[in-house]
């Protein structure tokens, strides 16, 4: 039987990588041998570590299928809850949080301070009111959802830092007081044993960011 050079290099590649497509095909039966309800329990069930999701308070009826551990989007930030000063609307935040824990997933928070999403009203307020409200809103979560898992305590430090930074220290001797003194609210007001949570991105993709987050940490 005769080949062309095109036919003949095809061949052989399949012959080279028959290993791979054999595992593939089996990848596929094994997938296509799964129900629906093989899926009826979180993934990470009985394991030792979850597997989390954000979500809105639109919350997709499947979700529970797969995931275990939910953290909030938008609702769960400042500026969504308390638009105006006084006034809370904890009802989409209360959805997720209720929905988390009555299936006993964990909850993470996200998040209390952090200087994108914050309140309007909170820069026009002297130092010593800023303060007051920071303490407020960390207050009134801590003691609303006091069965979370864990709290995003500062969201990018290195990139938002909130107009309030001074009311909670500045830069202080650290560099970093506001941030320390965000950890110590937190720590104060919300339940022990709740893991708290220092987010930022890129640390890991930059040099410079990577050394700034372990010095800061």
């Amino acid at each position: 039987m005769m080949y062309t050079k095109h036919q003949f290099s095809f061949q052989s590649h399949l012959i080279q990588n028959s290993g791979r497509f054999s595992r593939i095909a089996v990848a596929f039966l094994l997938v296509a041998l799964f129900s629906a309800s093989a899926f009826s329990q979180p993934l990470a069930q009985g394991k030792s570590k979850f597997l989390g999701v954000g979500t809105g308070s639109n919350i997709w009826s499947g979700l529970h299928l797969y995931w275990n551990q939910i953290t909030p989007g938008n609702d769960g930030k400042w500026g969504s809850v308390e638009g105006t000063q006084g006034q809370f609307n904890w009802t989409n935040l209360d959805n997720i949080y209720n929905y988390t824990i009555n299936r006993s997933f964990r909850y993470k928070h996200h998040t209390l301070v952090w200087g994108q999403q914050q309140p309007s009203w909170i820069g026009s307020l002297d130092s010593a009111a800023q303060r007051a409200a920071v303490v407020n809103w960390i207050q009134n979560v801590g003691q609303r959802y006091g069965s979370m898992a864990m709290v995003d305590v500062v969201n990018e430090p290195f990139h938002a830092v909130p107009v309030y930074a001074n009311a909670l220290g500045g830069a202080g001797v650290s560099g970093y007081d506001w941030v320390i003194t965000s950890f110590r609210l937190a720590r104060q007001y919300c339940f022990p044993g709740v893991k708290l949570i220092l987010n930022e991105y890129n640390v890991l993709h930059s040099n410079t960011v990577t050394t700034n987050y372990i010095r800061l940490i």
